[in-house]
């Protein structure tokens, strides 16, 4: 699943701090979701915020899915 918009502004996740992922071509964090699956935050709390889940995937999937599979379309501002 992937969100945008600023709902989450400070602990977002509960779950296990990753280090860095990348969402596309933007930089984010990467979390180990406390019921299992992993998620990408990018902006967290600003406009141009991100969000992408992945439940009942391998960790090396869903990163290089979220890297790598997903492209900009327009312009973000």
């Amino acid at each position: 699943m992937i969100q945008e918009g600023a709902y989450c502004t400070t602990s977002c996740s509960p779950g296990t701090a990753g280090g860095a992922a990348s969402l596309g071509d933007q930089a984010g964090k990467l979390y180990t979701l406390a019921g299992g699956g992993f998620a990408i935050y990018v902006n967290p709390g600003t406009a141009q915020a991100f969000t992408a889940t992945g439940t009942n995937i391998t960790q090396a999937t869903f990163t290089s899915f979220a890297k790598g599979a997903l492209h900009r379309v327009g312009k973000v501002s």
